[in-house]
């Protein structure tokens, strides 16, 4: 039976950091969508035996579980994380404001996509977005192939997308009156070469929220756990 300390997650969220570095967690389409938008929801995690799970480092790895984490029946902190849900949609930027009613924020896995973090309003306050800019730069990466006369890399065209998704974050944070400083966590800080995948997380402690990912790489039905980093922006100013 899956045991899950979720009253201690509740009661202390930096202790996600940890339950990352020692499970894999794969969010689901469930939290593509919020329940009731901008509101915090339960959520709850759910072992599944594929892909197997892998954590440590190449000459220590060892098995681990693998946790898909999705929408929860339960409205119980004992039974499932209260979290803010950031949705995310093709092709568009979707925003969630974080105050104090939950300890998390989750969004679906990123595999190419860009997330905002907004500075902190005087309140504590911060608003997240994710951008996925699929379909919306195909005039890009023509112009560039043609300007170089070849076809485009994998990493050349993540780079493209990030600045995409950056443009359009900045444009979308401006559009909603956003004044302050924005931080992206982009595809060339979490993508590995174009092989590693995100689950990103925010966690409040007291007044402050805080962000982190999990990097993982699948091979040969073997999903493994690269690390869990703190997510470290360079802002742009709007406003």
């Amino acid at each position: 039976m899956l045991h899950i300390d979720y009253s201690g997650l509740n009661a202390t969220p930096a202790m996600i950091v940890k339950f990352l570095e020692d499970n894999v967690v794969m969010p689901t389409a469930e939290i593509n969508v919020a329940r009731n938008p901008g509101q915090p929801e339960y959520l709850e995690f759910r072992e599944v035996d594929f892909p197997k799970g892998r954590m440590g480092g190449t000459a220590s790895a060892t098995d681990c579980r693998v946790l898909a984490l999705g929408r929860s029946a339960h409205s119980d902190p004992n039974k499932a994380l209260l979290s803010y849900v950031c949705e995310y949609s093709e092709g568009a930027a979707r925003f969630v404001a974080l105050g104090k009613g939950a300890g998390f924020c989750f969004t679906c896995t990123m595999n190419g996509c860009t997330f905002g973090i907004g500075s902190k309003a005087p309140d504590g306050t911060v608003l997240v977005a994710h951008a996925n800019a699929k379909g919306q730069f195909s005039g890009a990466v023509d112009a560039f192939e043609k300007r170089v006369g070849r076809g485009i890399s994998q990493v050349e065209r993540s780079e493209l997308q990030s600045a995409h998704q950056v443009s359009m974050l900045t444009g979308a944070y401006a559009s909603l009156g956003f004044q302050g400083s924005v931080g992206f966590l982009d595809p060339g800080a979490y993508r590995g070469g174009g092989v590693c995948n995100a689950t990103t997380v925010g966690y409040r402690c007291g007044n402050e929220w805080n962000f982190a990912f999990q990097s993982l790489r699948t091979s040969s039905g073997v999903t493994s756990i690269v690390g869990v980093f703190p997510v470290v922006t360079n802002a742009v100013r709007i406003g």
